[in-house]
């Protein structure tokens, strides 16, 4: 069965929210770190990353359908936080170099 992509958005609710977060905040984003770690390494993030400019992160999950991706999303502990805003949507590269 062919594999299918999900892109996921995280994007700060306050201007320089990277440099001015809680310790609350920090756990969670090292959390978030060792969570996207481990579900890289079991083959289900096509890659990850984010902004310089702190704007947004993203994900590209790779599933074998969107309930299993949505799962790794939402399980993700920066989406089950609510401390930005997520967006989860399926996703199909266009152009690649």
């Amino acid at each position: 069965m062919e594999q299918l992509r999900f892109l996921a958005t995280a994007r700060p609710k306050t201007d320089h929210w990277l440099q001015n977060m809680t310790d609350e905040e920090k756990a969670v984003m090292g959390q978030h770190f060792a969570y996207a770690n481990q579900t890289f390494a079991e083959g289900k993030i096509v890659f990850a990353g984010a902004c310089l400019d702190g704007a947004m992160g993203i994900i590209v999950y790779e599933a074998a359908t969107e309930a299993e991706a949505y799962e790794l999303y939402s399980n993700d502990p920066l989406v089950k936080s609510g401390i930005v805003h997520t967006e989860f949507h399926p996703f199909r590269v266009g152009l690649m170099r």
